[in-house]
């Protein structure tokens, strides 16, 4: 039925439940490959997705929904021939059903998507004192196909492969660890990340700019003696005034009480954490990279009993998050 309603009407801006719910019966082991290129100042990023899935059954008459609501979409190839049959409607691509096979699938499409100092899944902040700029990612709870094409339902997890090119002078965190950084010898260089565990896409996140870095470690927890890589990425002027040993403690502390509670190990490949200028919020839980809003860690005064109580309330709700909402996610928006 579901499918007969999407091949009599085009899919409408955002994403419908109705839509989510015949996906998620259709589709199985996405994986996602994204290359994007971050200017000093431009106002776009370019980039490349290749998106590889599979469909349980032959591919539904109506063909295959994939979002994308970015500001530009180039060519479009799938299972390795350009479609010319695809159609960019409402903020989505349909993909046709004879360019898709039972199993295994592949679609490969080149975008472009803004980047502002707000309104934008992809923000640029600029430091008005230093003119240092920094950018970052925010697509809780479904801005990910306005950055890129997916299937953006929180119940559809994949892997993310991250290559990103930007200033060489920069640093770039993102959710999975750095394998390779390559100076291409322009003033820019590539960062080249592992591949995430599967996770939703509003959880897909990176940062660059010119950060400093401050490095410590965790122990995994639960019984595990590994430990895994900790970093404070944060703006050179924030040094003087963040307690770096505090933060650092804090979240090791709530990695070892969370694991003990689950019972399960912390569950990604590290753990890193972003002091974000102009940050909406208090925190967002990203895996293995979790953005703050750095004034609500780092403080220009000494703070009060209330604050640090506050601080502490933060850091362990966000990495609470890695086990509660990462690790073990909601299938619909209305649980986020």
């Amino acid at each position: 039925m579901l499918s007969i309603l999407l091949a009599v009407q085009d899919p409408q801006p955002g994403i419908a439940r109705e839509l989510a719910q015949a996906r998620a019966q259709q589709i199985a082991q996405v994986h996602y490959e994204l290359e994007m290129t971050l200017g000093a100042d431009a106002d776009a990023v370019r980039g490349r997705a290749v998106v590889r899935f599979t469909l349980r059954d032959a591919p539904p008459t109506s063909g295959i929904v994939l979002d994308f609501a970015g500001s530009e979409l180039g060519e479009v190839r799938v299972n390795g021939s350009r479609a010319d049959g695809v159609r960019h409607v409402h903020g989505h691509l349909v993909l046709p059903a004879d360019r898709l096979d039972q199993g295994e699938n592949e679609v490969e499409a080149t975008f472009a998507s803004a980047i502002a100092a707000t309104g934008t899944p992809l923000t640029r902040y600029r430091d008005s004192a230093s003119g240092r700029q920094y950018l970052y990612t925010l697509l809780v709870p479904a801005d990910a196909h306005r950055l890129f094409p997916c299937f953006d339902q929180p119940d559809l997890k994949a892997t993310f492969a991250l290559t990103l090119v930007a200033p060489e002078a920069w640093q770039v965190v993102a959710n999975g660890e750095l394998e390779h950084k390559t100076a291409l010898g322009d003033g820019t260089a590539r960062w080249q990340f592992a591949p995430t565990e599967p996770i939703s896409t509003y959880l897909f996140a990176f940062a660059a700019g010119e950060w400093d870095v401050l490095e410590s470690s965790f122990p995994l927890g639960a019984g595990r003696d590994p430990e895994r890589r900790m970093r404070l990425y944060l703006r050179p002027e924030e040094k003087a005034r963040v307690d770096a040993a505090a933060l650092f403690a804090l979240h090791a502390r709530a990695v070892a009480w969370l694991a003990a509670h689950f019972d399960q190990p912390y569950p990604f490949a590290k753990l890193d954490f972003v002091l974000v200028p102009g940050f909406p919020y208090g925190g967002m839980e990203h895996p293995g990279a979790i953005f703050y809003r750095d004034q609500a860690l780092s403080f220009d005064h000494v703070p009060t009993s209330a604050e640090l109580t506050n601080r502490s309330a933060l850091i362990y709700h966000e990495v609470s998050h890695q086990w509660f909402g990462n690790l073990v996610s909601f299938v619909w928006f209305d649980d986020l």
